[in-house]
């Protein structure tokens, strides 16, 4: 029987797969969305993991001794979260007419100014990853917001490259520009996220930029060449990780992705890294021999930011918890911590409760993100900060979903506000933004590329509001903001 969930798993993400490239080539949601890179993750790191950690080896750490009844109740709980997270997405409720509200502009800027941004954000990012992470106390502040300011140069130099792929010009800046943003992130920095940041809002940004106008033919040549690069690069830097070696400089990084087995780190990022069966052993345990501590995914999401000397009873990472419960930390680091997988985190926090409130709250949140982007496609003041976080969107389902749900709204945020104040100060020094009517390079997507590319088919959303007047969401003026 447990073999047939896994099986049964490993269908779900073919399905989940299948629907993604459908609805992403039809119209209905963008292939490049927040909801298609948080069910990336959830394909990896709950079901592909989930099925191979019912099909492998049990004698282990986090080894599983309920079989088959585990694997059956982590099939139920996989399920109904899809579920209402779908349903969430995608009736919207309030946060569909919220979207509405936010009062931004939906012009297009000129190339030459997201050029002469791209490298302001390169700029600023830079300056507050190298030079500002130094000061105490606020660090971290300045890390998270340069990793985003990163990350956005890179999206904003590909969003004017995308439709001028061929301007060797632009190219070497738009690919000057990414290579420094990566050698910004990877300035003492570990994780992969960062990393993921930089490339994906690359990705972002080429495909919101120009490359979602044109035929499915051609987005999907263009998705897959850049996906691929992006895929052997997180892949080599996956494999040159060293968990002993956390402080190594940028030039040592460099050498070992250099020398990583690609092979080797494209199954260690396509395993799952055994968030499926850390979801499992959660499930075993809690609340059999550990209570339940309810909802903690969610308070430790709200108390993230409050310093633990002013809050003694804040919650610890349950990656962290697990790890002691299980006993599985007497020969690893000090550090050492698991991915739970969401289903672990609702496991711990009591699923009667959690698995609801998560799974609406998640599909409401990336639907609110989802159709921001629908409503202001040209506008990059909007679109761009959402694909900076993205590798934050990809962690929520394998954990700490908490600490990674953090990262993604604040990083958001941050970056939303730091743009805006960006194009402020150059606006206060003389510099004018201009759009792409006023330079002459605007060009009308439909008239372009024919009726192939079509208006989102909004019945997705299934509510009145989106047949009310599109004033409310435009007529914010004629400036990007």
């Amino acid at each position: 029987m447990a073999s047939l969930i896994a099986v049964i798993l490993v269908f779900m993400a073919m399905a989940l797969v299948a629907v993604m490239l459908f609805q992403g080539l039809s119209g209905k949601v963008e292939l490049l969305s927040v909801r298609n890179f948080f069910l990336l993750g959830f394909i990896v790191f709950q079901l592909i993991s989930g099925a191979l950690g019912i099909t492998g080896p049990q004698t282990r750490d986090f080894g599983l001794v309920g079989m088959p009844g585990t694997a059956i109740l982590y099939f139920f709980m996989v399920t109904i979260f899809l579920g209402l997270f779908f349903l969430a997405y995608s009736r919207g409720w309030f946060v569909h007419w919220l979207a509405y509200r936010v009062p931004v502009g939906n012009a297009e800027p000129a190339a030459a100014s997201m050029l002469t941004l791209a490298f302001v954000f390169l700029g600023v990012g830079l300056f507050f990853r190298v030079v500002l992470i130094q000061l105490p106390v606020v660090a971290p502040a300045f890390f998270m917001m340069g990793s985003g300011l990163l990350a956005v140069a890179a999206g904003t130099a590909a969003w004017v490259w995308a439709g001028r792929m061929f301007n060797p010009v632009i190219a070497i800046m738009t690919f000057g520009v990414t290579a420094l943003a990566l050698a910004g992130v990877l300035h003492t920095d570990f994780g992969r996220r960062a990393i993921l940041g930089v490339v994906g809002c690359f990705g972002w940004g080429a495909y919101h930029g120009y490359w979602k106008h044109l035929g499915p033919r051609a987005v999907l040549v263009r998705l897959g060449g850049a996906g691929f690069a992006a895929l052997v690069l997180i892949a080599a830097f996956t494999a040159a990780r060293d968990s002993s070696n956390r402080d190594r400089s940028l030039g040592q990084s460099v050498s070992a992705v250099r020398g990583a087995n690609v092979k080797e780190g494209i199954y260690l990022l396509l395993s799952g890294q055994d968030a499926g069966r850390n979801s499992m052993w959660l499930i075993e345990n809690y609340p059999s021999r550990y209570p339940y501590d309810t909802l903690h995914t969610g308070r430790y999401f709200l108390t993230l930011g409050v310093p633990r000397e002013f809050y003694e009873n804040k919650p610890e990472a349950l990656g962290r918890t697990a790890v002691a419960q299980a006993n599985a930390d007497r020969k690893r680091a000090s550090n050492y911590s698991i991915g739970p997988g969401i289903i672990g985190h609702i496991a711990s926090d009591n699923p009667l409760l959690a698995l609801p409130i998560y799974a609406i709250f998640g599909g409401l949140l990336i639907g609110f993100l989802d159709r921001l982007i629908v409503l202001y496609p040209t506008n990059p003041f909007v679109v761009l900060p959402v694909g900076t976080t993205l590798g934050q969107f990809v962690g929520l389902a394998r954990g700490e979903t908490g600490l990674f749900l953090f990262q993604a709204v604040l990083g958001i945020s941050a970056v939303w506000v730091l743009m805006y104040l960006c194009a402020k100060v150059m606006s206060m020094l003389g510099w004018r933004m201009q759009t792409a009517d006023e330079e002459g390079g605007g060009w009308d997507h439909h008239a372009e590329h024919g009726s192939e590319v079509g208006p989102y088919d909004d019945d997705q959303y299934g509510d009145d509001l989106l047949y009310e007047d599109q004033a409310v969401a435009t007529n914010y003026g004629s400036s990007a903001w």
